[in-house]
């Protein structure tokens, strides 16, 4: 039922009957008397869209206005509404039972919306399960989110920028190699790879100039490509656009849109002073979903030390070092120490969307690269969806079979620190 007021509001334009509205018989199960009335509201209770209320908290339109400081909450100056009815999903609603619906969605087989469209027919984002209830007073209830008995364990990749380190030696001794490379990982797949390198420290001088030319010339022949869908595009073009708008930040190639429906790759650089402490340049160490990267340009060792340790988690760090660096000479190991804490997967010479499933892999890192220390590529994977369990003292008739000293399965196993085949 709506409030008192909204029932007379649609009485007076023909759009309700005069009686009092009533779910079907057929909807009532004795097995599944409905709703559990709510607890610490005594006295009567009026249904509202199928969610039980008290009538305190239906309340009056005079209470609206003093608790909304003379103004009614849900018109135009409040928060946006769903267009037109919707139906109430109780979450614990026995099988096969139909929810209560509204009595203007009777004609047809769901609830109506605007325009005549059923929920199945609205747009992405409106009707189906939506849990808040067009009512003024139903909204504060119904959008209150259901608490959860047990946690849910969650494994999650909540972003990465995996940084690339290339010391001046590498720039110096392959430049070109470095920067078509680095091109090629951060536009596979539209830039769209979780493991996409999105920020790199690039020495200042003639050899860095080297590495950004063979980088334009690579990034501007890339084609322009097609993001997941149009959100994830806008959003590019956002970001994009809001970091090339701060100080120092310069775009040789300009990533952006490169038509209706798709976007184009690019690159922006930075002096790596402007990362080194907190400020407004803080936005480029957050990840920016699709073909583009930060080049930030050192004067020395102390500014690619200074910009790490601001780092957050990451999936990945990578260091591109020459020959004598990664023959032990140099600072090849102690930059593998810096990038190390940083990451899950570490990497040298190379570039990180190459994935290979292997039983050696890590796919994860330091929050917030991963919400946990398991992998979601290689052998180990299956962790994710383990929980371990010990036996002690337990009988063998009792064992699973799997755990049985005979081992009737044949499984690979450690029996005693040993390993079985």
């Amino acid at each position: 039922m709506l409030p008192a007021a909204g029932l007379r509001g649609h009485r007076r334009r023909g759009r309700l009957p005069r009686r009092r509205h009533q779910p079907p018989r057929r909807h009532r199960d004795p097995a599944h008397p409905g709703p559990a009335p709510l607890q610490g509201a005594p006295g009567r209770r009026r249904r509202l869209l199928g969610v039980e209320l008290p009538l305190r908290l239906l309340g009056r339109r005079r209470r609206h206005r003093e608790r909304a400081g003379g103004r009614l909450p849900g018109r135009r100056q409040g928060p946006p509404r769903p267009p037109g009815p919707v139906r109430v999903r109780r979450e614990d609603a026995a099988p096969g039972r139909r929810p209560a619906r509204h009595p203007r969605g009777r004609r047809g087989p769901g609830p109506r919306l605007r325009g005549g469209r059923r929920a199945d027919q609205a747009p992405a984002g409106r009707g189906g399960r939506l849990h808040r209830v067009r009512a003024r007073a139903g909204a504060r209830c119904s959008t209150r989110p259901r608490p959860v008995p047990v946690p849910i364990p969650f494994h999650g990749e909540l972003g990465s920028l995996n940084p690339v380190v290339v010391t001046e030696a590498a720039a110096a001794e392959r430049a070109e190699a470095i920067g078509s490379g680095l091109a090629g990982s951060m536009t596979l797949g539209v830039g769209q790879f979780c493991v996409k390198p999105g920020l790199v420290l690039a020495p200042s001088g003639a050899a860095g100039d080297a590495l950004l030319k063979s980088l334009t010339d690579a990034v501007s022949d890339t084609d322009a490509g097609v993001l997941l869908d149009h959100r994830m595009r806008d959003n590019f073009v956002a970001g994009v656009a809001e970091r090339a708008a701060l100080p120092d930040v310069d775009s040789p190639v300009t990533p952006g849109a490169g038509g209706d429906h798709t976007v184009s790759a690019g690159f922006l650089t930075v002096p790596a002073s402007r990362l080194a402490a907190k400020g407004e340049h803080d936005l480029l160490l957050e990840e920016c979903f699709g073909p583009v990267t930060v080049v930030a340009r050192y004067e020395d060792e102390a500014e690619v030390k200074a910009v790490l340790s601001r780092l957050p988690g990451n999936l990945t760090a990578t260091v591109q070092l020459s020959e004598e660096e990664a023959a032990g000479q140099g600072r090849g190991a102690e930059l593998l120490q810096e990038l190390t804490p940083l990451a899950g997967r570490v990497l040298v010479n190379g570039w990180p969307t190459g994935v290979a499933v292997a039983p050696a892999q890590h796919h994860g890192g330091p929050y917030p690269a991963t919400t946990s220390t398991s992998t979601s590529v290689g052998g180990t994977a299956i962790e994710r969806w383990l929980r371990p369990v010990v036996y002690q003292n337990t009988p063998a008739a009792l064992l699973p079979a799997e755990l049985r000293d005979e081992n009737p399965l044949g499984l690979p196993r450690r029996f005693n620190g040993v390993l079985e085949r």
